[in-house]
């Protein structure tokens, strides 16, 4: 997780704002939470160019670890086991101190100078703001295997035939939340795997947070760790348990409302 400070953040891009050191007393502007697990060949980078983006630059460092000893702004937080893209998240972002919380994917395949997209929304007060592959206006600079569209595709077919929300691209790796929503969203979050972006977005619909879509620049970046096979059955049995335990929300909701009903039945009635 990357922490940024501004004392005045006012309508200019994040990344143009004066920072100052992380302390206790001084908000936090942005936190930024990079799920990693076997990303040693590229994590570095990933730091380091993210740190050089949002202003503080770190050439010197070989490892995560030095990154996080020579900058203040780097947090590492460490599971004690592989459970899953969506508890590395979940557990970034409610540790988070940010007044903006944006989650990415270590691989950068949206580029970081897609980030001023996704805070226009913010500013002008939607909840949340993600980026999309799926407009007309995303630029899809280097596409996926044939293989991988199809997965794509064939989960955007069962979310929408779920009926859990009509977002275009639920999957892309760069979504943008206020810190309060991100903490309600992820407090209630419960899968683990690769479907948890399908949870948050079904979490904010009921909540009745506003999400806008932004078309976003994006290459496909290999060494993927989604397995086309075994992550996409995984993925496909999260979301029937999403399906239920929306459809018991749904029922639950509408029994309570019956019993909240005043009875349509008069005193002539009754007798």
């Amino acid at each position: 997780m990357v922490d940024w400070i501004a004392r005045d953040l006012g309508q200019a891009p994040l990344r143009n704002t004066t920072s100052v050191c992380a302390s206790d007393a001084t908000p936090v502007a942005l936190s930024i939470v990079i799920p990693a697990y076997n990303e040693s060949a590229r994590i570095e980078s990933t730091v380091t160019e993210t740190l050089s983006y949002f202003g503080d630059r770190n050439e010197s460092a070989t490892l995560v670890h030095r990154i996080q000893a020579t900058s203040s702004r780097v947090q590492i937080i460490s599971l004690d086991r592989n459970r899953g893209k969506g508890a590395a998240v979940r557990r970034g972002v409610l540790d988070a101190k940010g007044e903006w919380i944006l989650f990415m994917d270590a691989d950068l395949a949206t580029p970081l100078d897609q980030f001023e997209k996704l805070m226009m929304p913010v500013r002008r007060g939607a909840s949340l703001t993600i980026g999309t592959r799926a407009h007309a206006a995303s630029d899809i600079r280097e596409r996926q295997s044939r293989p991988r569209e199809m997965m794509g595709k064939t989960f955007n077919v069962m979310v929408r035939a779920l009926r859990l929300g009509n977002v275009h691209d639920t999957q892309c790796g760069f979504k943008l939340f206020t810190r309060a929503v991100a903490q309600d969203l992820f407090a209630h979050q419960t899968l683990d795997g690769f479907a948890f972006d399908v949870e948050i977005l079904w979490l904010a619909r009921q909540r009745g947070y506003t999400i806008e879509e932004v078309p976003v620049a994006w290459y496909h970046r290999e060494a993927s760790k989604v397995s086309p096979v075994w992550d996409a059955a995984h993925m496909a049995v999260e979301l029937f348990a999403l399906r239920t335990t929306a459809t018991t929300h749904t029922i639950r909701h509408q029994l309570s409302r019956v019993l909240r009903m005043p009875s349509r039945v008069g005193p002539a009635a009754r007798r």
